[in-house]
């Protein structure tokens, strides 16, 4: 698994963020978005794809080197009383999924982003992180730098892309069983991409 590993570090009281903003225009976001729909993806999926490609890009991994994409997921439809989008919370879960490296077929990364996604989603994994935080995370601040120390000594062990691919989740969530042929989540593009990210 490719993972990013830290250049140097620097004490808490030091750190300052150094957030970029990018995004795609009107004409450029519309192109894009019809080839996904000629390639059998989503936006999503292929945002995340060249965020997998720039990462192993920067790590010189080879190609066939997996790495982890977080995304994350809008539970704002799924609570017993639908939460709106003008109602401010973070109604958000997140799924890692694994993608091989393949610098000369993105469209293929993409595509097992999107499969990966909808496949779990469907077993209900996207619920799984709850219990996971509860069970392995610090109980409070007093026991966080163990779990702090281990971020810092080894670095983050995903990229996460910024965009949703939305699409209901079924009431019954199952255990997961092996992925199998699942539709893609289908994603609505605005007029506008953004993404905000902190580099190193």
């Amino acid at each position: 698994m490719g993972r990013l590993r830290p250049e140097r570090f620097v004490p808490f009281g030091r750190r300052r963020t150094r957030m970029l903003h990018r995004s795609l225009g009107g004409d450029v976001l519309d192109r894009l978005t019809a080839a996904c729909r000629r390639e059998g993806t989503t936006l999503h999926g292929v945002l995340a794809a060249a965020l997998a490609c720039a990462v192993a890009h920067d790590a010189q991994a080879a190609p066939r080197s997996w790495f982890a994409v977080g995304s994350p997921l809008s539970l704002r439809d799924e609570l017993s009383r639908e939460v709106h989008q003008d109602e401010a919370g973070c109604y958000v879960s997140a799924l890692h999924s694994q993608v091989r490296y393949q610098p000369d077929d993105v469209w293929a990364m993409a595509r097992s982003i999107n499969d990966d996604l909808a496949a779990r989603k469907k077993h209900g994994e996207q619920y799984e992180v709850f219990d996971l935080l509860a069970a392995q995370g610090p109980a409070g601040t007093a026991d966080s730098e163990p779990f702090i120390r281990h971020f810092e000594e080894n670095g983050p062990s995903t990229s996460s892309s910024p965009t949703s691919a939305a699409s209901p989740s079924p009431p019954n969530c199952p255990p997961r069983q092996a992925p199998g042929s699942c539709p893609a989540p289908s994603s609505s593009a605005g007029s506008r991409w953004s993404a905000t990210w902190a580099p190193r």
